[in-house]
């Protein structure tokens, strides 16, 4: 015998019996992570500021479930990251996959004097605005971490970094998201093929998304990839993957269709699941990468952001 057939109501996005008990506790959470340091640079007021966007009861259990699944990096824990990435992360991939190279201490040779063979180079073209992701890291990683910027070249010197024989490239950035960005950067920047037979060049942004790098690496088979954290599918919060609404009663498509409607009828119609569709919850105390949604950063819209971009 067949059960009854599902009506409209039952696959529209709603909040569970359990929902103020559930919001409660997530904002409860958020802020004993404000209070404790560990969610440094983020103020308690900025997370009340931006709860008022949420107005129903089914609104609001959607901007609980968010700031459930948000993954926010402090001032010091994305130094931590960046000690991580130089000390073992680099290590760990020249040793493993016998790539030549160096193979050492990462933080210790490129803040040496000495030249290490090592130039670091962020992602950035030619076109793009000084304000991009790349030279952001690579000012971070003078600051925080001591990184000699006399071993920072700009991508338009490689060639004449492998003139003077230099063999190690090291490509930075904070956040490696659909991948799309990066490809544009590296076709345009390895101009000469014969460059990865001549040198390794290794891509090592703080944070790496599964889709971004298997994108890269189809791409570019010639590059070896390696990061500090690596966000799945199961951080995208609409995948079927997401554990973000994990109630039983909801699934990842019906609040996708709440969410999208909720952003619609505050006149956001450009990137709603973020760049490249990815639908991260993911921040930087510097900047929000444009793969999360906007719900947690844009402006303009009448919205309050949590982050800015």
């Amino acid at each position: 015998m067949h059960g009854q057939p599902k009506s409209k109501r039952d696959e529209v996005f709603k909040a569970p019996e359990a929902a103020e008990t559930y919001i409660r506790q997530v904002l409860q959470r958020c802020e004993d992570l404000v209070e404790t340091h560990v969610w440094t640079g983020l103020h308690p007021q900025r997370l009340e500021s931006w709860m008022t966007n949420f107005e129903a009861l089914d609104e609001k259990y959607l901007g609980a479930c968010v700031l459930d699944a948000l993954i926010y990096r402090s001032q010091e824990q994305t130094r931590a990251m960046m000690i991580q990435l130089f000390q073992r992360s680099l290590p760990d991939l020249c040793r493993t996959k016998s790539i030549g190279g160096f193979s050492g201490d990462w933080r210790e040779a490129c803040s040496s004097s000495a030249d290490p063979g090592i130039r670091i180079v962020p992602v950035i073209r030619d076109i793009d605005p000084p304000t991009e992701s790349g030279p952001l890291v690579a000012r971070l990683l003078k600051r925080e971490i001591g990184v000699n910027d006399k071993w920072m070249i700009w991508p338009w010197q490689i060639d004449q970094a492998i003139a003077r024989g230099i063999r190690t490239f090291l490509l930075i950035d904070d956040f490696l998201g659909s991948g799309f960005q990066f490809t544009k950067f590296a076709k345009r920047t390895v101009r000469n093929p014969d460059w990865w037979q001549q040198a390794v060049f290794i891509y090592a942004p703080l944070v790496v998304f599964e889709r971004g790098a298997k994108r890269v690496a189809r791409k570019f088979p010639f590059l070896h990839l390696t990061s500090a954290e690596f966000l799945d599918e199961g951080h995208s919060l609409f995948s079927k993957e997401s554990r973000a609404f994990a109630d039983g009663q909801n699934e990842p498509s019906r609040a996708e269709a709440f969410y999208l409607a909720f952003l619609g009828k505050r006149g956001i119609n450009r990137w709603r699941l973020g760049y490249g569709r990815l639908g991260l919850t993911f921040a930087f105390h510097h900047a929000t990468p444009n793969g999360s949604i906007p719900l947690l950063w844009a402006t303009g819209t009448g919205l309050k952001p949590l982050f800015g971009r």
